[in-house]
């Protein structure tokens, strides 16, 4: 088996992304590896959207960014091993749109809001 290393890259402008928060993503991953098993045979017995939403719940409570690496890994983990009957990826779907801090949807861009 060849041992591939894959390196996280992004473009211009790098404001729009955070390598440490993905990279945190991969290590808890692979702490998780060594905790609870491998993720094939975590997602048939977890809630991954649940596990998700708790984590995003404990993050609102305590300030802690960590749990929003946790709640990343969770939805990661459902889309590898999908549980809904219609999953797909369709990149041209059209966006839900965004909720702003006074809880309005938006599709505008920010500069607009």
């Amino acid at each position: 088996m060849t041992d591939v290393k894959h390196t996280l890259r992004g473009g211009e402008p790098q404001s729009q992304y955070s390598i440490p928060f993905f990279q945190g993503c991969i290590n808890r991953m692979l702490t998780s590896f060594h905790k609870y098993g491998h993720v094939k045979t975590a997602v048939t017995v977890i809630d991954c959207i649940e596990s998700s939403r708790q984590r995003v719940r404990k993050y609102q409570e305590s300030g802690n960014t960590e749990f929003l690496m946790d709640a990343a890994n969770y939805l990661m983990m459902e889309y590898m091993h999908p549980s809904h009957e219609k999953a797909h990826f369709d990149a041209e779907s059209r966006s839900p749109g965004r909720v702003t801090k006074s809880g309005r949807i938006t599709v505008k861009h920010s500069e607009d809001l």
